[in-house]
């Protein structure tokens, strides 16, 4: 009770899982008087999974959720992001105005490294300065 007052004013959803087993406590018992919506789900048997994607929806101000839409879920992912398309216009924009194809390469590299450190690819400068830092190499 005392986590569902500390998050009253949040938006919440309160699951409670294995519905598929024997019952030890009364739900109610805890979830009495929370103005939170409770969904009861089995995640062994898919049951009331329906249902809370409802309430999530419902939650969100959303009517459907699309599974092909990519939604970055860490600030560093958002701030990656970003780079990657300041890189990528800045690219185009460079073809645009019939700049060096270097300067554009370099715009399209940086837009490449963004999103490969969101992906975890790792680059050969990465490589390099981790041996150094971990190994000692010399005489």
């Amino acid at each position: 009770k005392e986590i569902f007052n500390r998050a009253k004013e949040k938006p919440l959803i309160i699951v409670i899982n294995k519905i598929d087993l024997p019952k030890r406590i009364n739900i109610s018992d805890i979830t009495n008087g929370t103005p939170h919506p409770i969904c009861e789900v089995s995640a062994k048997e898919h049951t009331g999974i329906e249902q809370l994607n409802k309430k999530i929806l419902k939650l969100i101000g959303a009517t459907e959720l699309k599974i092909d839409e990519v939604m970055p879920t860490r600030t560093r992912h958002l701030v990656l992001l970003s780079k990657a398309e300041e890189n990528l216009t800045r690219a185009i924009r460079g073809v645009e105005e019939h700049r060096s194809p270097e300067l554009i390469a370099f715009d399209i590299k940086e837009a490449s490294r963004s999103l490969g450190e969101i992906i975890g690819e790792v680059t050969p400068e990465e490589i390099l300065d981790k041996i150094f830092q971990e190994f000692c190499i010399g005489k």
